[in-house]
């Protein structure tokens, strides 16, 4: 895999450095786009919907090597460069101080795997012609439909 870039808008950088670590903070399991856990500090409220696309990216990036670090204990190659300009861009992101998972987080992290997994598991069975896009760092887009003729019964996308 290519090494990747990190890329956010200045407002966007703005709003990730604003954002206070809570270790009180909950998490909660992300499906789509992360499939990954998620803690209630770590984005800024209605995040998705209002940084642009190559900011999406980057975060969706950014979780994808956290994920990573938590399930190897390294940060894969490709995202070395990504990591460290990150770290430079928003350096007290409170996902940053949470680089490590307990056993119980694990399997909650393991089992945001298997949801995902059986989501699309029942989504394939009735909806056969599925179009999954990933550009890196989780699900970018994702629509499934019976037949291309007939409207879509499940679409995501940014």
């Amino acid at each position: 895999m290519d090494s990747v870039s990190f890329k956010m808008c200045s407002e966007c950088v703005a709003s990730y450095r604003d954002l206070e670590y809570d270790s009180n903070s909950d998490y909660s399991l992300n499906i789509m786009p992360f499939c990954s856990l998620v803690w209630h500090d770590e984005h800024p409220e209605d995040w998705y919907d209002h940084c642009c696309e190559e900011c999406q990216l980057s975060i969706r990036h950014l979780s994808s090597a956290r994920t990573a670090l938590w399930r190897t204990g390294e940060i894969p190659d490709h995202y070395l460069i990504f990591w460290k300009n990150a770290k430079e861009a928003i350096p007290e992101w409170p996902g940053f101080k949470r680089l490590s998972l307990n056993k119980k987080e694990l399997d909650s992290l393991d089992g945001c795997s298997e949801e995902l997994d059986d989501m699309m598991g029942a989504i394939t069975e009735e909806f056969p012609d599925v179009t999954v896009t990933d550009q890196g760092g989780g699900l970018t887009k994702f629509t499934a439909e019976r037949d291309l003729s007939r409207k879509r019964w499940w679409q995501f996308w940014r």
